[in-house]
């Protein structure tokens, strides 16, 4: 739909849900004029509103005061449920009322969940709910919230589980901004205990801030599964579970709806991919400090939900990395065939990009002063080469003349500022049996196949052996780890983090050799490169940098070993 179609369609339907429902129809007529194109779009953004099981006819005031009228009266401390005694109330929804009990059996708190009688009244809804609560207290899962028991007392139903001493991820971002390690770190729990529930063929379909809790030390625990499913294609009022107080109709409304999957709103069937698409908004939420469809009204923000493409990660936070920025946008595809197939698909994403985010910044600390800053001035123009662009071919190439020239430029300057020093590097080799190990080493690791690849690891390893004070060996053997890693093993972790101890101890060694700042750029740029994907495609690092810039990975090497000291 063309935006500015799209805006006159949002106002149209904005105003109409201002009226009384039998005027919405003649309303809608005379907005729309002659405009057919205009007339169908509106009709068909209400006829999917319309499937929220008749929530167009029915005041949103009204909506919660449903789910009031159904609240039982308080608790008082000391009440008794079994063995379970009360000792106050920790949060209140439309499923029921939360309290901190303890358990006198077993002398633990407990957290108890009374259930609204207006959930158990109809015993078809009784028997759906007990058997999710069994096949959900069945989930063993370090980040979801275990479930005891289910039980019944003098006619009121409720479900017991482990009571977490923490603070909601709402009640978090209310009063802090997260940094991107805390965002990623609760993003991979999260998702972690999503593909352990999709496996068991549960579905949560309430993801959202106020039903993940976060104790003291960062460990995340998701709450409520099985239990939105009672409240499928219900009114959306009845979807807000556990706050910790009452909210206004139209706070409920959007507090939900805001986390919907499009096919969620419309009333359509679900599936795991409706988890991954409001896993998304949480993870779009921590890094924007806002949902991505949140609208000034609620019609506006069903719309937005509906049609509307999120505003990128870019434009609220400058550090958000291009696969973080992919990530996301790929779990709120408004079509889920478009989205993430799996949890776990999301999951090995998140964690290669926490992986590599790491290793970087291992990478960064390594690095001696001086150089730091012409370090920085290379990072930042050689990831310019990430950027789509629209120039013409020859603008382009002088883009690329300039940036080889400062990229040259800004080399010799970390070269030339370890100089002074390299000679002394050269009776680093003590040893002449290691030196010429070395010799050997650095000519096969340079070579580009495995066979060469495995030789160079094996005699570098032998100089190290012989000669522990080797810079320059551990600076080869590093390259050649990161080498074996990045072409040949990419998933064998090991080699990564062997090729940072390598290189560490080459710096802890001399802080100043040139030739391990080259290897250690090499490092990162072989890392930015197998971090660029294209769609779902996961090509090996020579390959991407080869499609994308029509060069081998060859001739970026002898770029690389032109600026060293022979």
């Amino acid at each position: 739909m063309a935006n500015e179609n799209w805006q006159k369609v949002r106002e149209i339907f904005d105003v109409a849900l201002q009226k009384e429902p039998q005027a919405r129809q003649s309303y809608v007529l005379e907005a729309c004029g002659e405009d057919k194109i205009l007339l169908a779009e509106v009709e068909s953004l209400f006829s999917t509103f319309d499937k929220l099981d008749g929530f167009m006819d029915k005041p949103a005031v009204e909506v919660f005061a449903d789910v009031v009228e159904a609240e039982t009266k308080t608790l008082e401390k000391g009440k008794r449920f079994g063995h379970y005694e009360i000792i106050e109330q920790i949060g209140r929804g439309g499923m029921g009322e939360v309290y901190l009990a303890q358990d006198k059996k077993l002398a633990r708190k407990v957290a108890l969940k009374i259930l609204h009688e207006k959930f158990a009244q109809h015993e078809s809804n009784l028997q759906r709910f007990i058997s999710e609560a069994i096949a959900a207290s069945g989930l063993n899962h370090p980040n979801i919230l275990t479930i005891y028991e289910f039980g019944e007392s003098d006619g009121t139903h409720f479900i017991v589980s482990e009571f977490i001493n923490g603070k909601t991820l709402r009640e978090i971002l209310k009063v802090k901004s997260l940094k991107l390690s805390e965002a990623l770190d609760i993003s991979i729990q999260i998702a972690s205990a999503l593909l352990a529930a999709h496996e068991a063929h549960l579905i949560h379909r309430d993801i959202k801030p106020e039903n993940i809790i976060m104790r003291p030390d960062g460990f995340v625990k998701v709450l409520d599964f099985g239990l939105a499913k009672l409240v499928e294609q219900k009114p959306i009022g009845f979807e807000a579970s556990t706050v910790k107080q009452n909210q206004t109709a139209k706070g409920v409304i959007l507090g939900t709806i805001n986390y919907m999957s499009p096919e969620q709103a419309k009333g359509e069937r679900v599936d795991e991919r409706t988890d991954i698409f409001s896993f998304g908004v949480v993870l779009y939420e921590m890094i924007a400090g806002g949902t991505p469809s949140a609208g000034d009204s609620m019609s506006e923000t069903f719309a937005n939900l509906i049609n509307a493409e999120p505003q990128p990660l870019s434009r609220f936070s400058s550090n958000v990395p291009d696969e973080l920025e992919r990530i996301t946008a790929k779990t709120l595809r408004k079509k889920k065939d478009e989205r993430y197939q799996t949890i776990k698909d999301v999951l090995i994403d998140l964690k290669d990009l926490k992986e590599n985010l790491s290793f970087e910044e291992k990478l960064e600390r390594t690095a001696a002063p001086q150089v730091k800053n012409a370090t920085a001035i290379l990072q930042a123009t050689t990831g310019e080469a990430n950027k789509k662009t629209t120039e013409t071919q020859r603008s382009f190439s002088q883009k690329i003349k300039n940036r080889k020239l400062l990229v040259t430029f800004t080399v010799l300057v970390a070269l030339l500022a370890g100089a002074i020093m390299f000679y002394q590097y050269r009776n680093l080799n003590g040893s002449p049996s290691a030196r010429d190990l070395y010799l050997q080493g650095r000519f096969y690791s340079v070579r580009e196949n495995r066979a060469d690849n495995d030789k160079a690891i094996g005699l570098l390893e032998q100089a190290v052996a012989l000669d522990p004070n080797n810079a320059l060996a551990y600076t080869e053997l590093g390259r050649a780890y990161g080498t074996r890693y990045f072409q040949f093993e990419p998933q064998q972790k090991q080699w990564q983090e062997k090729a940072y101890v390598a290189l560490e101890k080459a710096f802890s060694l001399a802080p100043d050799l040139p030739e391990a700042h080259e290897v250690r750029g090499f490092l990162l740029w072989m890392r930015q490169s197998i971090s660029a994907r294209a769609g779902d495609c996961r090509l090996s690092p020579r390959a991407r940098f080869e499609s994308e810039s029509g060069r081998t990975a060859s001739t970026a090497r002898e770029d690389l070993s032109a600026y060293r000291f022979a």
